[in-house]
């Protein structure tokens, strides 16, 4: 599931011309409280330097 989402992500950064050489992406732990209908993976935060309940964002400096 992940790489079939950074290859969907790749094509609509090229399709935009957001991409030159290099692309500097930033995945972002946001802290999760939602309902467990879906359960959600522990990701680790360097800010906090632990794993916890999260989801991953991502964001282009």
């Amino acid at each position: 599931m992940n790489l079939d989402f950074l290859r969907r992500l790749h094509r609509r950064w090229l399709g935009h011309s957001m991409l030159g050489d290099t692309a500097n992406l930033d995945f972002t732990a946001i802290p999760y409280w939602g309902d467990e209908d879906v359960p959600p993976e522990n990701n680790w935060s360097g800010k906090r330097s632990k794993a916890f309940t999260s989801m991953l964002a991502v964001f282009r400096p």
